[in-house]
């Protein structure tokens, strides 16, 4: 009978070994399969020299967690003023601790065009709505300048701005302005400067000029403001 109870509790701790074996300590399942990342875009991005990039993200599922692109930690920068390789990396990690990793390669290159401050310079577009009574006028000059004339009933105003640096602007009405300006990229049609008036007020400006076979047109924040067009006006140099 001895031998009975022995072999009985010999098979229930084998049973209640086995049981335990088939899972974690608090009954989960052992999960040991990482999650899974794609890329959002081409695994290889190629961009300008001088210009900006803005990376395209990625995102990550996993079989017992789901969605985790919001976990996804995002490493490595993209200098597009110095041409190169450049890596960028997407980690994630599920609740298992399974780890997954991916990579984007970034090519900075020079196409061989000329950038917009250069292609540009000293060329003068006037506001499309221009009259006798109201102007304006804008140039970039010395690939580093911006020079405005505006003209508004009898009240005349020239100045010449850095694209990066800080300058004060006299209004129309005599007031002064503080601005701090900086480039942000550009391209052989468009450019990007970020204007900073005050602490809380700020604006990032894109300018674009687009020909549409008659004439070249200077566009702001793409078309949101009024057009200018080029012209063969000098503009108070």
């Amino acid at each position: 009978m001895k031998k009975l109870t022995y072999l009985f509790l010999a098979l229930l701790i084998v049973a209640c070994s086995s049981d335990s074996s088939d899972g974690s300590s608090d009954g989960s399942s052992n999960d040991t399969t990482a999650p899974i990342i794609t890329l959002n875009g081409q695994a290889i991005a190629t961009v300008n020299l001088n210009s900006t990039y803005t990376d395209a993200g990625a995102t990550a599922v996993d079989d017992v967690d789901g969605d985790l692109t919001s976990s996804i930690v995002t490493t490595g920068v993209v200098n597009t003023s110095i041409e190169g390789n450049y890596i960028i990396t997407y980690t994630v990690s599920d609740s298992a601790g399974n780890t997954a990793t991916t990579t984007r390669q970034v090519v900075v290159e020079d196409d061989g065009n000329q950038l917009f401050l250069e292609k540009y310079d000293g060329v003068v577009f006037e506001a499309e709505w221009a009259t006798s009574d109201n102007t304006s006028k804008i140039a970039f000059l010395n690939t580093s300048e911006i020079r405005i004339y505006e003209y508004f009933y009898g009240n005349e105003v020239c100045y010449v701005h850095p694209i990066d640096g800080t300058w004060e602007r006299e209004t129309v009405d005599g007031f002064f302005d503080t601005i701090t300006t900086s480039l942000q990229g550009q391209t052989e049609n468009s450019i990007t400067i970020q204007y900073n008036y005050d602490e809380s007020n700020s604006e990032l400006r894109e300018y674009r000029v687009s020909f549409d076979g008659d004439v070249y047109r200077l566009l702001f924040n793409d078309g949101q403001d009024p057009d200018y067009i080029r012209t063969d006006d000098e503009l108070c140099f």
